[in-house]
């Protein structure tokens, strides 16, 4: 660290995940690492503050990439749909942006899992429940049954839709997660 600290100006930049947040269903070694990389960078950026050297942490959503899909065609899984992802070139425009603005933490997604990302920062009881009694099981289910288990958000929205429907007499809901506009 004394010749990164001997410059003028010192950036570390460190790509994590929002699972490093929020945790995922379904991913549970993925996302301890994320969190495992949180908590290591968060102590670091302490550590080195009085050295002038700063700590990004970079925490993407979902990007299109083939990341997802390899991962769970090794494990014999198949997808029916990909769901929308943020387009791989504007995240790392956000990314370069945040770099060059020396931010501590970047939180780039699309939402909901942006929201998502902000509910559990200021609201972790909440989405504890949320994630233990709904996305968790819901995500499995869907997987088991083969059909789009990385939606956390569609499992959400398809879990509350029915009390909404009841709630309007169906007068002001939709019929599908697609037709409200959820991105994911």
């Amino acid at each position: 660290m004394k010749t990164i600290a001997s410059s003028a100006r010192t950036q570390i930049v460190v790509v994590s995940s929002v699972s490093g947040i929020i945790p995922s269903p379904i991913g549970t070694s993925y996302s301890a690492s994320k969190f495992a990389l949180q908590g290591y960078f968060n102590a670091l950026r302490s550590e080195l503050s009085l050295d002038n050297i700063t700590v990004t942490t970079v925490l993407p959503g979902p990007v299109e990439s083939n990341i997802v899909r390899n991962a769970l065609a090794n494990k014999g899984y198949q997808r029916e749909k990909e769901g929308k992802k943020m387009a791989t070139k504007r995240c790392t425009a956000l990314m370069t942006r945040g770099i060059y603005y020396e931010m501590s933490e970047l939180w780039i997604a699309q939402n909901p899992i942006l929201l998502f990302t902000y509910l559990q920062q200021y609201f972790p009881a909440l989405m504890r429940t949320v994630f233990s009694r709904i996305a968790g099981p819901g995500r499995i289910r869907a997987l088991r049954e083969g059909g789009d288990c990385m939606s956390v958000s569609g499992i959400i929205w398809r879990y509350f839709q029915p009390t909404v429907a009841a709630a309007s007499k169906g007068k002001y809901c939709t019929s599908s997660v697609r037709d409200f506009g959820h991105p994911i």
